[in-house]
């Protein structure tokens, strides 16, 4: 991540670290590119989900996307994930499988 930061063109790469009563359990990322804005990496502990946190996590980085003038937006999503960004007003465009150490 470091090296991305380091990196990318300034403004670019946008870190987001979720808390839950004082307590950091969740982060996001997202990277812009042209006019595309691509969320990554959100994901929650465990034993805090169904709270709102990964919710938040994806629906941020969309505002501050937007409000910089960001006009799509991509993701890729584990099963896991893929009801929420579904609610959230993504579309699902392929399935594939990932092969590695997830």
């Amino acid at each position: 991540v470091r090296f991305l930061i380091e990196s990318a063109p300034e403004g670019t790469i946008q870190l987001y670290l979720g808390f839950y009563k004082d307590v950091p359990v969740g982060t996001s990322m997202s990277i812009g590119h042209v006019r595309t804005i691509n969320v990554k990496f959100v994901s929650t502990l465990e034993e805090y989900r169904r709270k709102g946190i990964g919710y938040a996590l994806s629906v941020k980085p969309l505002i501050d996307a937007s409000q910089r003038g960001y006009i799509q937006a991509v993701l890729m999503s584990s099963e896991t994930g893929i009801q929420l960004y579904e609610k959230i007003g993504f579309k699902r465009y392929a399935t594939y499988t990932i092969y590695g150490n997830y």
